[in-house]
């Protein structure tokens, strides 16, 4: 996802047709790649198709985006605030940032029970860029890796299955989503380029992910 048409309908840029559509708010703004979607951290979001799997069952998976956060857990609870989300209750999995537990980080969460944080990226500032990435694998030692701007901060373990729920809502910027604690828990902020893959990308992959933005003159040198 681009995230530039602003309040319109966002494009999957892929073959797949998984189209996300805005709500509340959500507005264009300028981003790290031409426009990007911000959020007033009060009911913005882009909702994603139900059929869309992310990390529903037992497949690898790597989220990727950039974003800036105005401010730490706008409306929150338990001091975080989700920025990608699927699923609530029993088997749900979310990306939330601002957890009080880790100071300000940017964390993978699963319940199967109870909820997990495999790893986190901490010291996350309000106001600057970051590219964030969340790499999984469903088996092994440390199938979970966190990048910030391409280099992995932290790593962790945490396997078993996340049933795949296509009644639930998937989407970035918030979650509306009722019961476990995760309701009316929305992002302030901005963000840009979201890519969710089926593979657990490798380390030169996020790397060149992020460089490929942030410095594209060094990142590749072009002939005359």
């Amino acid at each position: 996802y681009h995230a530039d048409e602003g309040s319109s309908t966002h494009k999957d840029s892929t073959a797949n047709v998984r189209h996300g559509t805005a709500v509340g708010n959500t507005a264009g703004t300028a981003g790290m790649v031409a426009g990007a979607d911000q959020f007033d951290g009060n009911g913005d979001a882009v909702r994603l198709p139900k059929t869309f799997g992310l990390f529903g069952g037992n497949r690898s998976v790597t989220v990727e985006f950039w974003f800036k956060a105005d401010a730490v857990a706008p409306d929150s609870y338990y001091g975080t605030s989700p920025v990608l989300f699927q699923g609530r209750g029993e088997n749900a999995w979310m990306l939330t940032f601002g957890d009080s537990s880790a100071g300000n980080s940017l964390s993978p969460r699963l319940n199967q029970g109870g909820w997990a944080t495999p790893a986190s990226a901490p010291g996350i500032v309000t106001g600057r860029w970051y590219y964030f990435s969340v790499a999984y694998g469903p088996t092994g030692a440390n199938n979970w890796k966190v990048y910030l701007d391409g280099t992995a901060v932290a790593q962790g373990t945490l396997t078993g299955t996340v049933a795949a729920d296509t009644t639930l809502n998937n989407q970035y910027g918030g979650s509306d989503e009722a019961g476990a604690g995760v309701t009316n828990r929305w992002f302030k902020g901005t963000m840009d380029e979201v890519r969710v893959s089926s593979v657990a990308r490798s380390d030169n992959w996020l790397w060149a992910s992020w460089n490929n933005v942030f410095s594209n003159e060094t990142f590749a040198t072009y002939g005359t």
